[in-house]
């Protein structure tokens, strides 16, 4: 990020509600052409992709492992466990022994 920078666009590409999968396919060719395009294109286009194919993973996952916890915990008990981890303070999460 330059640091004479006085509005977000100059900070590089904005990325705003752009489709990055469809039908399981990253979409490579399109997000080459939007990172290489606009007034403030990016330095690094192959590690964009590559941060942005891990970040998709990373949901993909955290999806997966979501969808197991309710087939063996059942929906209402994630949801209420959910529910506990946003409104418990993290200093009392942390303390739990059973975490």
């Amino acid at each position: 990020m330059p640091p004479d920078s006085t509005h977000v666009d100059e900070e590089g590409v904005l990325l705003d509600n752009v489709q990055l999968v469809a039908e399981g396919r990253f979409l490579d060719a399109e997000m080459r052409a939007i990172l290489r395009a606009g007034r403030y294109p990016s330095r690094n286009v192959d590690q964009n992709l590559a941060d942005l194919r891990a970040q998709v993973a990373a949901c993909a996952k955290g999806a997966e492992e979501l969808a197991k916890m309710v087939a063996h915990f059942g929906l209402p008990v994630v949801r209420a466990t959910c529910s506990t981890c946003r409104t418990t303070p993290r200093s009392r999460c942390a303390a739990c022994s059973a975490c």
